[in-house]
């Protein structure tokens, strides 16, 4: 837990007394330092009472839902407090322009592609070859030239990894092996990194380029999140299965699909806020990863504001 970023990982009840908010579980009655919270996840099998959610939305805080198997349920996103109908309108624009949403959804797949090879020459994984994204006239070719890229890094990845962990094949609804269980878990943290952020920006989360805004409420959280999963998530996977941090039977249940253990998903939750808040120069100025994050949304608002082009965060630390 930090000062912003608040997890729940047992099973529980959270419930309102007075102007208190308490989680009730088998332990017993435990306060929560509600002054201090800006985003709260809530990872188990419980309950939130009325009250509760009225004293999140009244705070602007958003809510988090994993189920027990770690797998993310849904989010409770207050109203949106800092809405600019000029954003929105020109949000919407770009997305109907064709031309102007497959300019922007290369950045995503372009940044992505990056961040997977500034991986690929830290852990010295081999090389993969570059596809030309600026080439693609549909989003289709775009997704399908990404998911190329990402099913050879995935080899390259599993060819640095302990047998225990590797990934195989990409499976999410169950994870077949400890390697999914990992990233399903470290994908979800980081899409909804992506959405905190991008509630206290004047960008719509529900409108976006790369993915479909049907496809998920809050579409735009996994066309952002393209970039940083390299970074937050396979970035993990290798450095603490390598480093043997993770037990593959305390950290782990195998029932009807492998899942990670209450244990296993503190020590992940633990090692990501520490990579979301490691500190980065950048132009003099200090940004934790957290920070460019919002950076990155921001860059998104001016170039939908036709104040500056839009340049996908390229990694460099």
């Amino acid at each position: 837990m930090t000062d912003e970023v608040f997890y729940i990982t047992t099973d529980g009840k959270l419930m309102m007394k007075n102007t208190t908010i308490y989680l009730v579980n088998k332990d017993g009655k435990f306060a929560l330092p509600i002054e201090k919270i800006k985003v709260l996840y809530f990872l188990g099998s419980g309950s939130v009472s009325t009250s509760v959610l009225k004293e999140f939305k009244r705070r602007n805080i958003p809510i988090h839902f994993f189920d027990r198997n770690s797998n993310y349920v849904g989010s409770f996103y207050p109203k949106e407090s800092l809405v600019s109908g000029e954003v929105i309108v020109r949000q919407v624009k770009a997305y109907l322009d064709q031309t102007r949403r497959i300019r922007l959804a290369s950045k995503f797949t372009i940044g992505a592609f990056q961040n997977i090879s500034w991986i690929c020459n830290r852990f010295n994984l081999g090389g993969i070859p570059e596809p030309n994204f600026n080439e693609a006239t549909t989003i289709e070719q775009l997704m399908q030239k990404e998911g190329n890229v990402r099913k050879k890094f995935y080899e390259l990845i599993d060819s640095k990894l302990p047998s225990d962990f590797k990934i195989e094949r990409r499976e999410i609804m169950p994870p077949s092996n400890r390697g999914n269980a990992i990233l399903s878990f470290l994908n979800s943290l980081a899409y909804t990194t992506v959405a905190s952020e991008i509630y206290f920006t004047h960008l719509h989360p529900a409108i976006s380029f790369l993915h479909e805004p049907f496809e998920r409420r809050y579409s735009l959280s996994l066309d952002v999140a393209e970039i940083f999963k390299p970074l937050l998530s396979e970035r993990l996977l290798l450095r603490l299965a390598n480093l043997k941090m993770l037990d593959p039977i305390v950290d782990f249940i195998d029932k009807d699909g492998v899942f990670l253990s209450e244990i296993g998903r503190k020590k992940l939750i633990k090692e990501y806020e520490e990579e979301l808040n490691k500190t980065i120069k950048l132009k003099n100025k200090n940004y934790t990863v957290r920070q460019l994050i919002r950076n990155e949304l921001y860059k998104i608002e001016k170039d939908l504001l036709e104040l500056e082009e839009y340049r996908p965060l390229k990694a460099w630390w």
